[in-house]
């Protein structure tokens, strides 16, 4: 697939001044940043997520690497004023990883893991997992496809989706895969966010009953589904998030 016709089609461009009402509600699941932490996104579309966790945990843009495989991409990040000033590379994930000797506090993959395929995630999470900090985390967002009313769609509405995750697949992806010691947690989630207190109404009412009833339909499947309960915490809504803490061998 021609990955730059791809990006130039489907990337939208996020409003500056919307970057904190999107992605504030994220902020639970990531870690408490310092200001010297170092950050890695890995297919970062648009820019507007490690600009928005730049400006909530106050950490220079030069402490950001930012890879993808589409020149288009790479091209915008290095040519905006909004985002020069990270580091911007042109290289394919498991290649960049491979020489790269920097240790992340975060690395970031959001709607990109379902873009590919087993055989590669299965080189990938080793990579990663030894690219991480001990004790801080690898945070990824995906369509869950235990929510057959919206998983299920997003998943399938997009031609370049390659693999799909519950939280128990995604666990095995990360578990199987490393021989380091993590802590794997995911959250089956929905977007909050804030908008004036009328659009706000009718959207929060909005989003309410559509909750509810992914809520009944995951709960469902996820009954007749193997689950490991332990390791695994649970909220039943239409994406699913998780978090990959590497644990500290001392």
């Amino acid at each position: 697939m021609n990955i730059d016709k791809y990006s130039d089609n489907n990337i939208f461009k996020t409003d500056p001044s919307k970057i904190h009402s999107i992605y504030e509600d994220s902020l639970r699941f990531l870690p408490n940043l310092r200001k010297d932490s170092r950050v890695l996104e890995i297919w970062p579309w648009d820019w507007s997520y490690s600009i928005f966790i730049s400006n909530e945990f106050g950490i220079k843009m030069s402490n950001f690497d930012l890879i993808d495989m589409s020149k288009s991409v790479v091209h915008d990040l290095k040519n905006s004023n909004l985002t020069m000033e990270f580091n911007c590379y042109l290289s394919d994930t498991i290649d960049f990883l491979k020489k790269n000797k920097k240790a992340y506090d975060l690395i970031v993959m959001r709607s990109i893991i379902e873009h590919m395929d087993k055989q590669y995630i299965n080189i990938l999470v080793d990579l990663l997992v030894k690219s991480l900090t001990a004790n801080w985390q690898i945070f990824i967002e995906t369509p869950n496809l235990l929510n057959s009313f919206i998983g299920i769609p997003m998943f399938y509405s997009d031609y370049s989706h390659q693999t799909w995750f519950t939280s128990k697949s995604i666990f095995d992806a990360f578990y199987w895969n490393t021989e380091e010691k993590i802590l794997i947690k995911s959250y089956n989630y929905i977007k909050k966010v804030k908008h004036g207190w009328i659009t706000f109404f009718i959207k929060d009412l909005l989003r309410y009953f559509i909750e509810s009833i992914s809520t009944i339909n995951t709960f469902i499947n996820h009954r007749i589904y193997w689950s490991l309960s332990k390791d695994i915490n649970i909220v039943y809504t239409p994406l699913l998030i998780t978090t990959i803490n590497k644990k500290n061998d001392k």
